[in-house]
């Protein structure tokens, strides 16, 4: 069981660190890059993960619970691990302007 285990939590942290690197490169690049690029991290880890789990357990004769429960425990530290800290870092950023305080200029709307 703990072979499992180990084995899901090592093929999660993987992808959770090739997403990581992927989000940090993302976050100086504008929003639009980070958005495109954080769709597709969710994405591409989301397959490589079911890609990954099913040659693991069709392939070998790992301990199904023990891989399920690392692989998917590790998921979720690391996903709340990189929403914490996206949310710290939103909080840095400077306040976008309400639509309502937006001065019109000079031609007056």
């Amino acid at each position: 069981m703990w072979q499992g285990i180990g084995i899901g939590a090592a093929i999660s942290l993987v992808t959770g660190m090739v997403t990581w690197g992927l989000f940090r490169w993302a976050l100086g690049r504008g929003s639009v890059t980070f958005i495109r690029v954080f769709l597709a991290g969710i994405g591409g880890r989301l397959l490589v993960l079911a890609a990954a789990a099913l040659l693991v357990l069709g392939l070998t004769k790992v301990h199904r619970l023990g891989f399920g429960a690392g692989l998917v425990g590790t998921y979720l530290v690391l996903l709340t691990g990189e929403v914490a800290y996206l949310l710290r870092r939103a909080r840095r950023l400077p306040a976008a302007p309400r639509a309502d305080r937006i001065d019109p200029g000079p031609s007056g709307g």
